[in-house]
């Protein structure tokens, strides 16, 4: 920077600094009062999701909204460049739940925003529900998926025991459960009596079972426990205390996500990620029949019958 930008700039700070120190302390009181709303009206998975908002919220140069649409319609832009319609749903969602919860947000928010996230959401819901029942480009038949386990055992492939670990979890033979990428937060214990709390899922060693407490529909659900073979427990690395492990430390969600697409779209030779083999299992039954099995795939995926349906690809 020249001397003369420098003398621009500097003159620029003197003129706005002292409405800038004002922006952000409402900035800071508005984001306190978020955390501690959200504190004191939710928990597990749900408060995770609000704090990660939150602080995605306290990154964005133009909070609070003061009222504004145009901040708002930069935020949505700006917190969704791929442009996917379930995410515009989840920030609206969230942003009306932060309305319903902190009064102050609230007010910052204005009516005619509200309205307008009302409909948004209502729109992005409703254009989700008829993408869910029409066949994209990168569904792929379970059989596909099944298929796959050859190349992932191949030892000239040289894919690492997490890897298998990961294709075995989610494709073969499985657990009877297809989670979305839940195990990312499973501690490994040794008897049912070491869970000390809900705010993880958890691999049991005696038992060769999971136990499921944190997940997006627990609140429906509740606690989930399923079996765990014999060819699954052999890739695990007891050596952690966690399933899936980076630098001693879990992999958060996110990782996960990302891992589980890398592997599958490389052993599928195509993009494949938790959405894709949640839809291929899904329409591994037909809509016209097979009703109990319909419902015990829903039950396995963790939500309702109906939304089973909708993720079904015609």
């Amino acid at each position: 920077m020249t001397k003369q930008e420098e003398d621009a700039q500097e003159l620029l700070n003197k003129v706005f600094e002292p409405d800038w120190i004002k922006f952000k302390a409402l900035r800071y009181e508005l984001i306190t009062k978020l955390y501690k709303a959200v504190e004191e009206n939710c928990n597990g998975y749900t408060l995770t999701t609000y704090n990660n908002r939150i602080k995605h919220l306290d990154k964005f140069y133009n909070f609070p909204f003061k009222q504004d649409w145009l901040p708002l319609y930069t935020y949505l832009l700006q917190s969704n460049e791929t442009n996917n319609i379930n995410t515009y749903n989840c920030i609206c969602n969230n942003l009306l739940k932060f309305c319903s919860i902190c009064p102050e947000f609230n007010t910052d928010m204005g009516e005619h925003n509200i309205e307008r996230l009302k409909k948004l959401s209502a729109f992005f819901n409703t254009q989700s529900k008829l993408n869910q029942k029409k066949k994209r480009e990168n569904d792929i038949d379970w059989e596909d998926l099944l298929k796959c386990e050859e190349n992932v055992l191949d030892k000239d492939n040289k894919y690492s025991r997490e890897d298998i670990l990961l294709y075995k979890l989610y494709i073969t033979p499985g657990i009877n459960l297809l989670p979305r990428n839940d195990f990312a937060n499973m501690k490994i214990v040794d008897t049912l009596t070491n869970i000390t709390n809900k705010d993880c899922n958890y691999y049991i060693k005696d038992a060769k079972k999971m136990v499921f407490y944190e997940y997006k529909t627990s609140n429906k659900y509740g606690e989930i426990i399923r079996d765990v073979p014999d060819n699954i427990i052999e890739y695990i690395n007891f050596k952690n205390d966690y399933l899936f492990e980076w630098r001693n430390e879990r992999i958060n969600d996110n990782t996960m996500s990302k891992r589980i697409t890398k592997l599958f779209t490389k052993i599928a030779s195509r993009p494949v990620n938790i959405q894709t083999i949640r839809r291929s299992y899904s329409s591994r039954t037909i809509k016209s029949n097979k009703v109990i099995d319909i419902v015990d795939d829903a039950t396995n995926m963790l939500h309702s019958t109906t939304e089973h349906l909708n993720y079904q690809a015609e």
